[in-house]
Order: C-alpha cells, then sequence, then structure tokens
C-alpha cells in the first residue's frame, strides 16, 4: 500500500510539533520540580531549626506583604509542615507528568524513525 509522500511529510511534520511541545513541557516541568524541592528543603530546614532553637518567647514573627506577624511557634511550624506535604505532593504529581511526557516523546520519536525507514509501527 502506496502513501502519498505529502501526506507523510505533514503526518512527520505533526509528530515532530507534537515532539517539540512535549520537550517544552518536560522542561517546564523539571523547573517546577526544582523549584518546589527547593521550597520543601527550606520548610524542612525551617522547621528543624524552629524545633532546635525555638523562640524565646514562643513567638516567630511571619512576613505577610509589607507587615510581619507574631504568631506562636507550633501553629508557624503545623503551618509549615502542612506547606512541606502540599510541596511533596506536588512533586510527585509533576513526576507522574515528567515520565508520562518522557514516554511520550520516546514513543513519538520511535514511530517516526520507523516511517522514516519504511518499517512496521510496533
Amino acid at each position: 500500500m502506496s502513501v502519498n509522500p505529502e501526506a507523510l511529510q505533514k503526518l512527520l511534520m505533526e509528530m515532530n510539533a507534537q515532539i517539540q511541545q512535549n520537550q517544552a513541557d518536560y522542561q517546564l516541568v523539571q523547573q517546577q520540580i526544582d523549584r518546589h524541592s527547593t521550597n520543601s528543603q527550606i520548610a524542612t530546614l525551617t522547621i528543624q531549626e524552629l524545633e532546635d532553637n525555638g523562640s524565646a518567647n514562643g513567638l516567630v514573627w511571619e512576613g505577610v506583604g509589607k507587615m510581619f506577624i507574631a504568631k506562636k511557634v507550633d501553629e508557624y511550624k503545623d503551618q509549615m509542615a502542612k506547606d512541606k506535604k502540599l510541596l511533596d505532593d506536588q512533586v510527585k504529581n509533576l513526576n507522574v507528568r515528567k515520565d508520562y511526557l518522557k514516554t511520550s516523546i520516546e514513543k513519538t520519536s520511535k514511530t517516526m524513525q520507523s516511517i522514516i525507514q519504511g518499517k512496521p509501527i510496533e
């Protein structure tokens, strides 16, 4: 069965565009993972620092815009723990998306190579 060369070229161009979009998304997801991981580490270190040293009066100052609000250390640690859990969950979800994008890039690339080489697609 013969395939129209123009249709084949159009298909390959669309697949190439899909690979480029997936690669851009992959890089964006990797940047988000790095940023979330850094923020999670900061939260962990902050909690550890508060547990080790605490505060003399049991309060910490939380920055809110251009102001600072006094907050109890335990409340602040609880909030940091919640934030850390949220960040860790987001990193987990981003890793799933990253794996999906990687697989998609690999499969599309293999399919393009099969088409170009004239081999049957697996």
